[in-house]
């Protein structure tokens, strides 16, 4: 009867040793699995993250990924062992692709032509694992801060029976105010010396951020090198013709002028002004940016000046006359996206989430 009993409890023993190595082995065995997938996320990221640098390397290198549509890449073990570590990201343009990119609500919209969307699959001892990724190329804007922009605090400005309206109320293209709000005269520095040179009485035509009055210091403008550049190559131009209509980008070099008697000069796009201007009972209308930087003379006398953009003057003004004009600058950010190019920047993540997975 012992013996039985002996026996017995040993089949039982055994029983047990069997169940407890089957669940050993199980759990070990989801420990691989919990691993590897763990490992193949590691996998779809790192994907991820090489098709960005890429991107960010040239936009040859941007569009040869576009064109080649997959690219693979293996970053652990042997490239042909199942083993392997590795990855595949499908890249794709997000123009025309009929889904909403940005998630704005809008579908194909024109800022989704810099969308790129990214299908990275991550793979490790046969385990997947998808993340899908919305990348934007951003882009610098050019911002003038203010209607009217001094770069230097001790600017001299001589007024004579001028009037002068600068408004920092931002307009649309078709002349509604959007809400933003800049300094109608903006100075990089202290701006006690300008705002005391006004004239008391046209204050309240300097408008913009904070009512009437607005003259405020502003950040020092960027560089503007990526404009400038854009002129080197524009013809050297000496104006003196009563009307003309002037192109998309016009640099006057110094010792050359625009003069304008009694006529009328229209332009549109980026205007620089290195020589002269003097508007001698004519007038000069022009839409987006005008850059005064070295110039030898800046004089309206009885003449009309208009800007619709922004009036930037780069260097310390000594000969900024007004004498019986009108001068008349409304801020507007919509046309200066308009004339200047925006800058290119990196790339900037939308949106990051996973895919379907096992």
């Amino acid at each position: 009867m012992a013996m039985v009993a002996v026996v017995l409890f040993s089949l039982t023993l055994l029983a047990l040793a069997g169940s407890m190595l089957t669940s050993a082995v199980a759990v070990d065995s989801h420990g691989r699995t919990l691993n590897a997938a763990r490992r193949a996320e590691m996998a779809a990221e790192s994907g991820v993250h090489m098709v960005l640098a890429r991107f960010a390397m040239s936009d040859s290198e941007k569009d040869a990924m576009l064109a080649a549509g997959v690219v693979t890449g293996t970053l652990a073990g042997d490239e042909d062992s199942s083993r392997a570590v590795r990855y595949s990201v499908v890249v794709s343009s997000g123009a025309s692709d009929g889904q909403d990119n940005d998630l704005d609500g809008s579908i194909d919209e024109s800022d989704e032509s810099e969308a790129i969307e990214i299908a990275s699959t991550g793979t490790a001892d046969n385990v997947s694992r998808t993340v899908l990724v919305t990348a934007m190329r951003g882009v610098t804007v050019f911002s003038a801060n203010a209607a009217v922009y001094f770069a230097d605090p001790n600017s001299e400005i001589e007024f004579d029976e001028s009037r002068a309206y600068f408004s920092g109320i931002d307009e649309d293209l078709s002349g509604n105010p959007t809400g933003l709000l800049v300094p109608g005269i903006g100075v990089a520095g202290d701006p006690t010396r300008i705002r005391n040179n006004w004239p008391s009485s046209k204050l309240d035509d300097v408008v913009g951020l904070g009512g009437t009055a607005s003259i405020y210091e502003v950040d020092p403008l960027g560089s503007i090198d990526h404009i400038l550049d854009r002129a080197t190559s524009a013809p050297n131009l000496d104006v003196d013709e009563t009307s003309v209509t002037l192109p998309g980008i016009v640099y006057v070099r110094s010792g050359n002028e625009i003069e304008i008697d009694e006529g009328t000069v229209r332009g549109a796009g980026v205007l620089i002004i290195d020589g002269e201007l003097e508007i001698d009972e004519g007038r000069l209308y022009w839409d987006g940016l005008v850059i005064v930087r070295n110039s030898d003379e800046f004089e309206v006398d009885e003449g009309r000046l208009e800007v619709n953009g922004a009036l930037v003057f780069m260097n310390r003004m000594d000969e900024l006359e007004f004498d019986e004009a009108r001068i008349n600058v409304q801020y507007n950010q919509a046309m200066l996206n308009r004339v200047v190019t925006p800058v290119p920047t990196g790339y900037y993540l939308l949106n990051w989430r996973n895919g379907v997975n096992p």
